[in-house]
């Protein structure tokens, strides 16, 4: 599951809106819109080019679109 709060605190940091993010991902501001509502999930092919937009590291993809499974790991490694 993504962390939306996470994806949007990295939008911020790097300065950039959702249409910029939407661009970049190749989707439409509503496309977009509806993965930031949770109305439809992000394709991999989307999530890497979002990843590449905001200059995420590869542990940075697990922390920002799959949140619940690095917490379950983070809870097994407790």
């Amino acid at each position: 599951m993504t962390n939306f709060i996470l994806l949007r605190q990295t939008m911020l940091a790097h300065d950039l809106q959702q249409k910029d993010i939407a661009e970049a991902a190749g989707l439409s501001r509503s496309a977009f819109s509806a993965r930031m509502h949770r109305r439809a999930d992000f394709t991999t092919g989307e999530m890497l080019r979002i990843g590449k937009a905001l200059g995420l590291q590869p542990e940075d993809y697990y922390r920002v679109f799959f949140a619940e499974s690095a917490a379950q790991l983070e809870d097994k490694h407790v």
